[in-house]
């Protein structure tokens, strides 16, 4: 079975949720599976993050960082901004899924609810 795993951040930034989500494609992988990554990447830079799957990287800005400076100090701006990085990259990878959707037997979205509804 060809497996895709889509997670925002595996690309760019190592948290628990990419861990699990690691570990879960390697798993699939020892069950014989097929599994890949969908992730963003920084713009105007190779990923941050790479790992032994084949990985589809998607270049988006990562607006995530700047959200965490301002955290303490403006109210609001900093979610505003994290859902604004979250668009952008589900505007984009929702545009690759559609042409590629039929490379694949099963599309997992991982913590990405809006990209799921479309």
């Amino acid at each position: 079975m060809k497996i895709l795993l889509i997670n925002r951040l595996i690309g760019i930034f190592w948290g628990g949720g990419e861990s699990f989500d690691y570990n879960l494609a390697k798993a699939l992988r020892k069950m014989g599976h097929d599994v890949f990554i969908l992730t963003g990447k920084p713009l105007f830079s190779p990923p941050k993050n790479k790992i032994d799957l084949e990985t589809f990287y998607l270049s988006t800005p990562y607006l995530r960082g700047i959200s965490y400076k301002l955290w303490n100090k403006i109210p609001k701006i900093p979610n505003a901004i994290v859902q604004f990085d979250l668009i952008i990259f589900e505007k984009k990878a929702f545009k690759w899924i559609k042409e590629n959707k039929d490379k694949f037997d099963v599309i997992q979205i991982l913590s990405l609810p809006r990209l799921a509804e479309k």
